[in-house]
């Protein structure tokens, strides 16, 4: 999450230790390849190249979006999640026949125990050490969809952690978009989106 010290200003962000300038070419209008900003206590941010696109904040709720590319979640607990998506093929998103899709919110060992405020450990071990919980690693599961714009159909596999199909998505092309429902029935992070076989 980002800090109080972080710029709305939506070409910049300021913190104690730097400043990360982003210039922007082109037409006053133009798309800003990087943007972070806050909504009251809520933050974001997104990223935009030709091969690929970051989504990140609190997302639960609402929609993030950046140029060709949407995500929208039903609400969750804390509403944070992160969304990467990048062309494996080194062509444009729109017109990628090989990408991966990442999307997870907050992440925790099994069995570990948080303090209300999430700062601090409650579980301990018998020898009085904070316990981090064991595996397996369990996330937030999230439900919603996203868009991305494609210049074709596509197809979208559900992967396991070693990037195997374990599952196709019951994704559909409308109006120039793929639309990817996202489901808690999906168990995983990871998706492969494909024109091909």
């Amino acid at each position: 999450m980002f800090t109080v010290r972080s710029s709305i200003r939506p070409n910049a962000l300021n913190t104690e230790e730097a400043k990360v300038e982003v210039k922007v070419s082109g037409e006053p209008e133009a798309v800003q390849p990087v943007r972070v900003w806050e909504e009251g206590e809520r933050s974001f941010l997104t990223a935009r190249a030709p091969q690929c696109a970051i989504l990140i904040g609190h997302i639960g709720g609402r929609s993030l979006e950046a140029p060709g590319v949407k995500l929208i979640l039903r609400e969750f607990d804390q509403n944070f999640a992160s969304m990467t998506l990048v062309a494996r093929d080194g062509r444009e998103l729109a017109e990628s026949g090989s990408m991966l899709l990442t999307l997870g919110a907050r992440f925790n060992n099994h069995n570990i125990v948080w303090t209300p405020e999430r700062n601090s450990l409650l579980n301990r071990q018998a020898v009085g050490r904070y316990w981090w919980g064991e595996p397996p690693v369990v996330g937030i599961e999230l439900a919603g969809e996203i868009r991305l714009r494609v210049s074709g159909p596509r197809r979208v596999f559900r992967l396991d952690a070693c990037g195997g199909r374990i599952g196709e998505v019951a994704a559909n092309v409308e109006n120039g978009e793929l639309v990817i429902p996202v489901s808690p029935d999906d168990h995983t992070i990871y998706y492969e989106i494909t024109s091909g076989q």
